[in-house]
C-alpha cells in the first residue's frame, strides 16, 4: 500500500513536471519569436550581429516604409550562423511575403575568429525546428548536452534570450546601448595595442564560400539581398585600409553579377561623427535613428 502511494507521488510529480515544462516552454518560445518577427508574415527580414541590431530600429522602419519587418539580429553570429538564420526563416511558412533582405556586413565579416564559438548555443530555443536542431546537432560538445536541451525545453534560455522573450511580449525593441564612445580613450588604446579591435582584416575562405551559399539561397526565390555595411568609428577604419578595400570589392562584385543584389556602405558617411556611437563599432539610440533614416531613405527610393 505504501510502495503504490510513492509510485503514484511519483507519477504526479513528474507529470506536473512535464506539464511546467512544456507550458512554460510554449510561452518562452512564442516571446522570444515575437522579438524576432519570426512567427509573421514579412516583406524584410533583417540578418545579422549586434552591429545591424543597434544600426537599425525596426519600428522606425516599418512605420515610415509601410513594410512589415522581422528583425533576426543575434549577437555574435558568424556567417555559417547568419546562413541557418536565414534558411529558418525562408523554410517557416512566413517567407512568401518576403521581398528584401538587409544582410549586415562588415570589414571584419570573413574573419575566422573574434565572435563566439558557442554562438548555436543562442539557438536552443528552436530546437524544435529541424533546421535549428540540425545545426545544433553538430555543433553540441556532447550528446548528453544535446539530449538534456532537447528534452528539457526550459534549459534552453539562459538570462539574455528570457529577457528577449520578456521583450517580445512586451514589443519592446528599443535600443539599450544608452551612452558615447570615449573616443580619446579609443586612441590611446590603438597607439598602445591594447584595443582588441587593432587587428588586421582577414578573409577565411570557409566563411566566403557560405556567404556565396547564403545569397544564393535568397535570390534563388527571387528576393533582393542588400548587403548593409554599418558604421564603424573612424579609428578603425584605418588599421587596415588595404583590407577594407579587398573586403568591400567582394560585396561589390555580387551587384555586379546580380542584379537582385545591392551593396549599401554606410560606414564612412557616418564613421567620424562621435556622437553616435556607444562603442566602437556600436551606435547608440542617436546612432540608430541616423541610420534608420538613411535605410529609410534609400529603400523608399527604391519603391
Amino acid at each position: 500500500m505504501k510502495k503504490n502511494k510513492i509510485v503514484r507521488a511519483v507519477l504526479i510529480f513528474v507529470t506536473v513536471l512535464i506539464i511546467i515544462n512544456f507550458a512554460l516552454g510554449r510561452i518562452l518560445l512564442e516571446g522570444v519569436n515575437k522579438f524576432y518577427g519570426l512567427n509573421q508574415f514579412s516583406e524584410v527580414l533583417m540578418i545579422g550581429h549586434s552591429m545591424l541590431m543597434l544600426s537599425v530600429d525596426k519600428e522606425m522602419l516599418e512605420n515610415k516604409t509601410e513594410l512589415s519587418v522581422s528583425k533576426y539580429t543575434r549577437e555574435g553570429v558568424n556567417v555559417i550562423d547568419r546562413y541557418t538564420m536565414t534558411k529558418q526563416y525562408l523554410e517557416s511558412p512566413y517567407s512568401d511575403s518576403l521581398k528584401y533582405v538587409l544582410y549586415g556586413v562588415d570589414q571584419f565579416t570573413f574573419v575566422g575568429s573574434g565572435l563566439s564559438e558557442n554562438s548555436y548555443k543562442l539557438f536552443y530555443p528552436f530546437m524544435d525546428n529541424d533546421v535549428i536542431n540540425d545545426y545544433v546537432k553538430i555543433s553540441e560538445d556532447t550528446k548528453l548536452d544535446y539530449f538534456i536541451h532537447k528534452v528539457f525545453s526550459l534549459t534552453r534560455y539562459s538570462d539574455v534570450l528570457i529577457n528577449a522573450s520578456q521583450r517580445g511580449w512586451r514589443g519592446d525593441y528599443s535600443n539599450l546601448k544608452k551612452g558615447t564612445l570615449d573616443i580619446e580613450s579609443l586612441k590611446m588604446q590603438m597607439e598602445t595595442g591594447t584595443s582588441h579591435h587593432n587587428r588586421a582584416i582577414t578573409i577565411d575562405e570557409n566563411l566566403l564560400v557560405v556567404f556565396d551559399e547564403t545569397l544564393k539561397m535568397i535570390t534563388d526565390r527571387g528576393v533582393n539581398v542588400i548587403l548593409v555595411q554599418t558604421p564603424v568609428v573612424d579609428v578603425l577604419n584605418e588599421v587596415d585600409k588595404d583590407g577594407y578595400a579587398k573586403v568591400a570589392n567582394i560585396f561589390t562584385s555580387y551587384t555586379e553579377n546580380n542584379e537582385l543584389i545591392e551593396y549599401w556602405d554606410l560606414n564612412y558617411k557616418f564613421s567620424s561623427d562621435y556622437s553616435l556611437f556607444f562603442d566602437a563599432i556600436h551606435l547608440n539610440p542617436k546612432g540608430q535613428r541616423e541610420i534608420t533614416e538613411e535605410v529609410i531613405k534609400r529603400i523608399n527610393d527604391r519603391l
